[in-house]
């Protein structure tokens, strides 16, 4: 078993970069409210409410003086994530309004955690959250030996959806084993006293901040919090309140911001819905990938997921689950949102 520190992989092997097929760009871009609804129609989500919680992968603010302030427009450029320190931005999306709050955060597992997963391969320790539109509640996040933290944002545990595992904890990519289950890959804050770790998480969203109760939150995971219409002080009657999870890679965001109406860019991946989903999931049932009680028609969910992987798989395509339009194409039908 490798022992070498967690590494990014090259794009083409990366589960999060492989189907943009764009390189890292380090140019500064602006997104605003708009662009997140042109992805929206782009990979046919369709986000409910009027807060919806959003990550960007391999992201940072450019300028200090935009964090955690809602604007119009936020400044962004595309860092490597990291296993080690947070390189994520993670924010809310007030749709009505138009208008974006962010911070910066991690959207994948600490390293030592990674390593846990690696000694235990058989179980189920550490995961990276495939990017899609997923969805959560509040509820408590309850680790292993401390206080349950009311009031964090818990993904659906109804909803199973695609992971990927590292079982050798030197970094992921395609060759990790890609997961269908409902993990606890809950929003929280990053810090704990005592751990020595920058964040927390073995597969959870996390923010700069602490929750030790009966303290309440502190730091950016309290603005968050606060961001997203939730109570100073975690309040049991909030339980169970839903909201969907926009996570993509920052590339994917810039691609979207900067070039709007590529055709390209159209996506089906875990949460979009419609008609073109019904259509791949039909031409799925027809091949035998897919059996008719394994999923909700016109909802991309875990196992439609996990068909597409195999799918591509045995194409000999690059398999990660994302369908692009070149592949709806030869499973007989065309990805029509607009650009």
């Amino acid at each position: 078993m490798t022992r070498m520190p967690p590494a990014w992989h090259d794009d083409d092997r990366s589960p999060n970069y492989a189907h943009l097929r764009a390189p890292f760009a380090e140019t500064p871009f602006v997104f605003d409210a708009g662009a997140l609804e042109t992805l929206c129609r782009l990979t046919g989500f369709r986000p409910r409410g009027v807060k919806i919680l959003f990550g960007l992968r391999g992201c940072a603010l450019v300028d200090p003086a935009e964090v955690g302030a809602w604007r119009n427009a936020v400044r962004l450029r595309e860092a490597r994530p990291d296993h080690r320190v947070p390189r994520c931005v993670l924010g809310v999306w007030d749709r009505p309004v138009g208008r974006v709050i962010a911070w910066p955060g991690s959207t994948v597992p600490n390293a030592d955690h990674m390593r846990r997963q690696a000694a235990a391969p058989d179980r189920r320790v550490a995961n990276m959250l495939a990017p899609g539109m997923h969805p959560y509640v509040v509820g408590p996040h309850a680790p292993d030996g401390r206080p349950v933290e009311e009031g964090a944002f818990q993904l659906d545990r109804t909803v199973e959806v695609p992971v990927w595992r590292s079982l050798d904890a030197a970094g992921y990519d395609l060759a990790c084993r890609f997961d269908i289950c409902a993990p606890e890959d809950n929003i929280h804050a990053a810090g704990w006293p005592g751990d020595g770790l920058e964040f927390s998480s073995a597969g959870c969203q996390t923010l700069p901040g602490r929750h030790q109760p009966p303290a309440d939150p502190t730091g950016d995971y309290a603005a968050f919090r606060r961001a997203a219409g939730l109570s100073p002080t975690p309040d049991l009657a909030e339980t169970g309140l839903a909201f969907d999870y926009l996570l993509v890679t920052g590339r994917h965001l810039q691609l979207v911001a900067e070039h709007w109406a590529v055709p390209g860019l159209a996506r089906l991946l875990p949460g979009s819905s419609g008609p073109e989903v019904r259509l791949l999931q039909d031409a799925l049932v027809s091949q035998g990938r897919i059996a008719d009680w394994g999923f909700t028609a016109g909802v991309f969910n875990g196992f439609t997921a996990k068909a597409v992987y195999d799918w591509q798989a045995s194409r000999g395509r690059t398999a990660d689950g994302v369908l692009r339009p070149e592949e709806a194409e030869l499973l007989g039908f065309v990805l029509k949102w607009p650009g």
